[in-house]
């Protein structure tokens, strides 16, 4: 029996067989497009991954004028923004939302919206062009573009961590979204990280004190925290005095200035305050004495030479002011310096070192020094 043949003349097995072949075909054809979608999803997944986000850093406890800035990653060209983040309104209050810097120079031509520090949030938008002469401003693709720049103040004064949460809000008209617009108007929704702004005190704080006690010109030591922030500056009793800050960013080296003999105030500043310990220096009263008085007494004789004999050679002997015995300014006491005063009584040796005779303070450099002024020159 003949196959009865169907519209177009062809035979039921041929149609059979163009159908088969026709599934092939489309199979085939499924499989390709299949492949290619995979293929330009896995093209697309290995570009710049499209996000919004905020670096984590650090800020002062009761501080005004902040800036965070919003950075943009992106892997196609975008031709306008739309942001939104919450806060807590405890913590922060925002006072400005500006054009960020590396899209400020395609001045986009619109620019604005809404920040509410009752409830906590920032709604903004930006499109770069909503004129016929400008239509294809855009930026991108990049990464780490800055986009908002968000000023704000911080309320709180004790440390705390506060969360700029980027968030896309869908349960009522209109939509609060974080949107990139591509170059077909279509809406891309970016990866959002929030930002951990670590709210902290950074105002200066003094630990304690290393060698606090001398004369003006004596360097002591001062250890705490918070010396490392920007405009640092040491005062003591109210006067600037020159300080560096050692390496490791705790430890101040301060040359102590002129001030009045007692107790004196030492004052650390940065630009984020001050910190003041009332007797951070004790200035001594500067030590005078007569060169070769050198046993207790108020003038220079005989005694003074065996004082110092008996010191190098008897032992139990302290001298009331080295300085004093250093009759010849060597910068040591020796045997030499006993006879030395016993030339200069009986042999008409040479005169001996400055100060002398009046009383006076020892302009030599060197490792003696006098604990109290000799007697006569309180």
């Amino acid at each position: 029996m003949r196959t009865p043949p169907l519209r177009g003349g062809g035979s039921l097995r041929s149609s059979v067989l163009a159908i088969a072949l026709l599934r092939l075909t489309v199979g085939r054809r499924a499989l390709v497009l299949a492949g290619a979608l995979v293929l330009g999803l896995a093209t697309r997944g290995a570009r710049a991954e499209n996000r919004f986000f905020i670096e984590d850093q650090r800020f002062p406890v009761s501080s005004t004028g902040n800036v965070v800035s919003i950075h943009m990653d992106a892997d196609q060209e975008v031709y306008g923004v739309s942001l939104y983040f919450e806060f807590d309104p405890a913590q922060i209050s925002v006072t400005a939302v500006d054009i960020g810097s590396d899209v400020l120079a395609l001045t986009p031509e619109w620019f604005d919206g809404t920040v509410d520090n009752t409830g906590g949030s920032v709604n903004y938008g930006l499109v770069f062009s909503t004129s016929s002469a400008t239509i294809d401003n855009s930026t991108g693709p990049g990464t780490r573009i800055e986009i908002f720049r968000v000023t704000f103040d911080v309320l709180v004064s004790n440390e705390q961590v506060a969360l700029v949460d980027f968030q896309n809000v869908e349960l009522a008209v209109p939509f609060k979204l974080n949107i990139m617009t591509d170059v077909n108007g279509g809406s891309v929704r970016p990866t959002l990280r929030d930002g951990a702004l670590d709210l902290v005190d950074l105002t200066p704080q003094i630990l304690s004190f290393v060698d606090n006690r001398g004369r003006p010109g004596d360097v002591f030591r001062i250890a705490g925290t918070g010396f490392a922030e920007a405009g640092l500056r040491v005062e003591v009793c109210g006067v600037p005095a020159v300080a560096t800050l050692l390496a490791d960013g705790e430890t101040l080296e301060v040359t102590a200035p002129d001030c009045a003999v007692g107790p004196a105030s030492v004052t650390v500043c940065t630009d984020f305050g001050c910190d003041t310990e009332s007797q951070g220096f004790t200035y001594e009263p500067e030590i005078r004495f007569t060169r070769g008085h050198v046993n207790p007494d108020d003038r220079l004789d005989l005694s003074d030479g065996i004082f110092t004999l008996f010191f190098l050679f008897r032992g139990g002997i302290v001298l009331p002011c080295p300085d004093a015995a250093d009759v010849n300014d060597n910068g040591e006491v020796d045997l030499t310096d006993g006879i030395y005063i016993f030339n200069y009584l009986f042999l008409a040796g040479p005169v001996i070192a400055s100060p002398f005779p009046a009383c006076g303070v020892d302009e030599t450099p060197d490792v003696l020094t006098c604990d109290a002024s000799t007697l006569g020159c309180q």
